[in-house]
């Protein structure tokens, strides 16, 4: 699309945004899940996998799972749900 598109679904939601004018598009497609021993996902680049995505997204509507099969690397950063910090710190910051 050439503008900024939301898809909202259960469970998942797909952003896509042009990034300049040749023609980069950025994809965001986030998936609730839970998992078990979710620190072996703690990592901020690691790679995606594009069937996993495209499982994701089966059925969406065919401008997000072209973008997916047309991607040419896909990132995973995975978001946590946890508990709040009691403190955030202890003693100096400086």
């Amino acid at each position: 699309p050439e503008t900024a598109c939301v898809w909202a679904g259960p469970g998942r939601h797909a952003v896509t945004y042009h990034l300049s004018k040749a023609g980069l598009v950025n994809f965001v497609g986030i998936v609730e899940r839970q998992v078990a021993h979710s620190e072996q996902y703690e990592r901020w680049d690691a790679e995606g996998a594009r069937q996993e995505a495209l499982a994701d997204f089966e059925g969406w509507q065919p401008e997000v799972t072209t973008l997916i099969e047309r991607a040419d690397s896909l990132g995973r950063w995975t978001m946590f749900d946890r508990p709040p910090n009691r403190a955030w710190v202890s003693g100096c910051a400086v």
